[in-house]
């Protein structure tokens, strides 16, 4: 009875190790030492099987006596245990095999949805990898691009690739390895594009780079609204030519660089419109608007490369010369707008003209400010229009008593200058 009763806890130890065994198979095809154990298992449960046969018809088994039954009982235990173990074993890897999956499923969804391109560098190896989407915003196909830095950074714009690298390699930010850099990168069809790149660096022992690995947003978009931001800021909304804020800007440096011994002489035109709130008041804003427009167009002509003409309100535009050899090159400004704006203008089929009083304004050691050279200018185009319009005068800021110069139709301004140092 004893034997029986040790034949049938071998037997069952050794069927349930073989059904657990092969459970874990079907899961898990390549593991060869469960495919040992279960063919083990197996084959001594096939010699149970037999023995407990023979058993059950009286034969008496060879050389089976009771120690070898007992052993054989404990070692069938023993390998039930071990499955056990094992199975315990491989449900905590799957189960960690499961949680990295989906987490690198989170980050992948993460960085989809952010439309990121990620890149990792290894600089011991030269071997870069530049995702699918990397290569996505610039044009490329995933094969299109090598795998190492050199095919990244000859893309790079030549300006700013020195800052970038020096971002990447900067050994003094070891405490702070992360950077941020924004740069331009040529694309597949040959413009640029801004980039703003984020990163990790990884140092050795000794302090040197072995490894970056990070992102890059394209912020062509923004970088774009920043710049119109930009220009809105210094232009003229309507025209399109630089307000107020970047004349008196500019006209500030001029003056500085003039103060510090710097013997370019500049002058300032300040024209105002004479007759212009008549289009206004008869052909409405939108009309008048479209007549500002053009005169900013045809004053441009008239200005000399490299000077800059504004438009600071209304009707009114200033013209800053810079590096003139003395008023007769004012005067020869004055004079072409004068000229130009004679001319009709043709609006929704309709000739309209105005007239122009310019002041002209040159700098002195009284002006102290950007806005007292302009203000100058601005006396001296009233003290025009004053004078019957269409005419132009000049701040004459050497007198004491600030006298004005005024344009005569019949006298010309050289004559006027010739006429005051024979009187003098």
């Amino acid at each position: 009875m004893l034997d029986h009763s040790i034949l049938i806890i071998s037997i069952s130890a050794q069927l349930i190790a073989a059904i657990i065994a092969i459970k874990l198979i079907s899961g898990n095809r390549r593991n060869f030492t469960l495919i040992l154990i279960v063919s083990i298992i197996v084959l001594m449960l096939f010699k149970r099987v037999i023995s407990w046969l023979y058993l059950i018809e009286e034969h008496p088994l060879e050389a089976a006596d009771f120690s070898y039954k007992v052993i054989d009982m404990v070692i069938s235990l023993a390998l039930l245990v071990g499955v056990f173990a094992i199975r315990k074993k491989l449900n905590h890897i799957q189960s960690i095999a499961m949680l990295l999956r989906e987490s690198e499923e989170r980050y992948a969804l993460a960085a989809a949805g952010a439309r990121d391109g990620l890149w990792d560098w290894n600089v011991i190896s030269d071997e870069v990898y530049l995702s699918p989407r990397w290569k996505i915003m610039l044009g490329y196909d995933d094969s299109e691009i090598a795998n190492n830095s050199g095919s990244w950074f000859e893309m790079v714009h030549p300006d700013d690739l020195p800052s970038l690298k020096t971002s990447m390699f900067d050994n003094s930010s070891m405490r702070n390895p992360h950077f941020e850099q924004e740069y331009r990168i040529r694309t597949k069809r040959g413009g640029y594009r801004w980039m703003l790149c984020r990163g990790v660096v990884v140092y050795n022992e000794h302090g040197r780079v072995v490894r970056l690995a990070g992102s890059q947003t394209d912020i062509t978009g923004r970088k774009m609204v920043e710049q119109r931001l930009r220009h809105n800021a210094y232009h003229d909304p309507l025209t399109g030519l630089p307000n107020r804020s970047h004349f008196i800007n500019r006209l500030g440096r001029l003056m500085e660089k003039e103060r510090r011994g710097n013997h370019e002489q500049v002058a300032v035109l300040f024209i105002d419109l004479d007759g212009f709130k008549n289009i206004n008041d008869n052909w409405g804003h939108e009309i008048g608007d479209q007549f500002l427009i053009q005169c900013g167009q045809r004053l441009e002509n008239c200005v000399r490369p490299g000077d800059m003409l504004a438009r600071i309100g209304g009707d009114e535009f200033v013209v800053l010369l810079e590096d003139i050899n003395g008023p007769a090159d004012a005067v020869g400004v004055a004079e072409r707008v004068l000229a130009e704006l004679q001319y009709p203008q043709k609006i929704t089929g309709e000739d309209m003209a105005v007239t122009a009083s310019v002041g002209i304004a040159f700098n002195c050691p009284a002006c102290r400010r950007p806005e007292d050279l302009i203000h100058n200018a601005d006396t001296a185009m009233y003290t025009a229009k004053l004078n019957g319009k269409n005419h132009y005068a000049i701040h004459d800021s050497a007198v004491a008593h600030q006298r004005l110069i005024i344009n005569k139709p019949q006298i010309s301004l050289r004559d006027d200058i010739n006429h005051r140092q024979e009187s003098a």
